[in-house]
């Protein structure tokens, strides 16, 4: 296995100001002739770096590294190339290509109602307005999802998918009822109002009463009194 300390110790006008070795006239035109060179030439060394720019085949474009094959000596000359970067699976990554093929925004549309019928793979279309949604169940009856106005949908071969979630709003309250209740807390606010009144104005007639009562026993006990005054003074 060629490693970057064979590179060094082979390599006789290895460069320490450079990261890999490098020698005059390593820019080819074509594969063809830089494998000549990597083979043939006498000033090539395993290590050097070489570079492909213009070869009918654009996947032979790159830049290369001089191998050999052999066990590896001081005049040990090239064998082949090796592509840099050409070990690297990238089947795992997306290209440019499927990036732009994912989605296609074609605009709006009033409601889901009015969604086109034939459409392509990707498409995506913005529903103004708010929508409902019979989703079907691997286990029981389908239920039934709202999405609010602006939702985006795409078409994905078969069928409309949102692009967002439905959100469930069940357990909340609407405007209207919050309005109803406050409608309704205000007519209690104001019922309990006019009930303390009613109960301090009965309170007040009451003390009124009883003190009325209390100063007419007040004014027969006056006049007992007096009459009792008036037979001790005959």
């Amino acid at each position: 296995m060629i490693t970057y300390s064979n590179i060094k110790a082979y390599n006789q006008i290895w460069s320490p100001m450079g990261r890999y070795p490098m020698i005059d006239n390593t820019i080819f035109e074509t594969y063809a002739e830089a494998l000549a060179f990597a083979t043939t030439n006498a000033v090539a060394v395993v290590g050097n770096i070489v570079t492909v720019t213009s070869d009918t085949d654009p996947s032979k474009n790159g830049a290369y590294i001089l191998i050999c094959d052999g066990e590896l000596t001081n005049a040990s000359q090239p064998t082949g190339l090796k592509k840099l970067g050409s070990d690297i699976d990238l089947s795992n990554y997306i290209t440019k290509e499927d990036l732009v093929n994912i989605y296609t925004y074609k605009g709006s549309v009033a409601s889901y109602d009015a969604l086109p019928l034939v459409n392509e793979v990707g498409d995506v279309y913005n529903v103004e307005a708010e929508f409902s949604l019979e989703i079907e169940q691997e286990e029981g009856d389908p239920i039934v999802k709202h999405y609010p106005a602006g939702t985006n949908v795409v078409w994905n071969g078969e069928d409309w998918d949102t692009l967002a979630g439905s959100v469930d709003l069940s357990a909340y309250a609407t405007k209207t009822e919050v309005s109803e209740v406050e409608k309704e807390v205000e007519a209690n606010e104001v019922a309990i109002a006019n009930l303390t009144t009613e109960v301090a104005k009965k309170i007040n007639a009451d003390d009124i009463a009883s003190d009325l009562e209390q100063i007419n026993t007040n004014k027969t006990d006056i006049e007992t009194l007096k009459g009792n005054v008036s037979d001790l003074q005959t």
